[in-house]
C-alpha cells in the first residue's frame, strides 16, 4: 500500500499507477485506482473485478456481471481515464432518493445510484447513510468498508 500524494479526485488521462494499487489518505480513508467506465460523474458507484474493469452499479444488471466489490469514483473518470475510487472510509455516493442517518444503501435500477429503499438482491454489505440528506438525485454522506453486492437470487 502506498500514502496518497495527489489528489483522490484527479482524473488521469494515462495510468499513472497500475490498476488496483491501494493507497490510504492522511485520514486512513482507503482508495484503489481503476479504470473508468462511461458515464461515471463524481461520486458514482461501480462494480469492479480482478482485472480491475468496473462498471457502474446498479439492481438491473444480469448476475454475476454486476456483482462484486463496490468502489466510489472520487472523480468523474469516465471510459479511457482512470483515478482513484474510495473503498474504506467515509464520501458521498449519488443517490436517488432521500437519505436516512444510518439508513443501508441499495443499489437502484439506475446505474451509477443508490438509495435506501429495500430491494431483494440490491443491499450494499459494508455501506450505511451518514446523516439525513433530501435533495434527491445529487450525492448524500455514505460511510464504507470494503462494500460489496450480490444481486443473483440466493437457493
Amino acid at each position: 500500500m502506498i500514502k496518497l500524494m495527489t489528489d483522490p479526485t484527479a482524473v488521469d488521462t494515462y495510468a499513472k499507477f497500475a490498476v488496483l494499487t491501494r493507497a490510504f489518505d492522511k485520514n486512513g480513508y482507503e482508495y484503489v485506482y481503476l479504470k473508468g467506465v462511461a458515464l461515471t460523474v463524481q461520486y458514482s458507484p461501480v462494480v469492479y473485478d480482478e482485472a480491475g474493469v468496473t462498471c457502474l452499479a446498479d439492481s438491473a444488471g444480469t448476475a454475476p456481471a454486476n456483482d462484486g466489490p463496490i468502489a466510489i469514483a472520487q472523480g468523474a473518470v469516465v471510459a479511457d481515464r482512470w483515478g482513484w475510487y474510495m473503498i474504506n472510509g467515509k464520501t458521498y455516493v449519488i443517490s436517488a432518493a432521500n437519505a436516512t442517518d444510518n439508513g443501508q444503501v441499495y443499489l437502484t435500477t439506475t446505474a451509477g445510484t443508490v438509495d435506501v429503499t429495500d430491494v431483494a438482491y440490491a443491499m450494499v454489505i459494508g455501506a450505511w447513510f451518514r446523516g439525513a440528506y433530501t435533495a434527491t438525485g445529487t450525492k448524500a454522506l455514505v460511510q464504507i468498508v470494503y462494500p460489496v453486492v450480490h444481486t443473483a437470487v440466493a437457493n
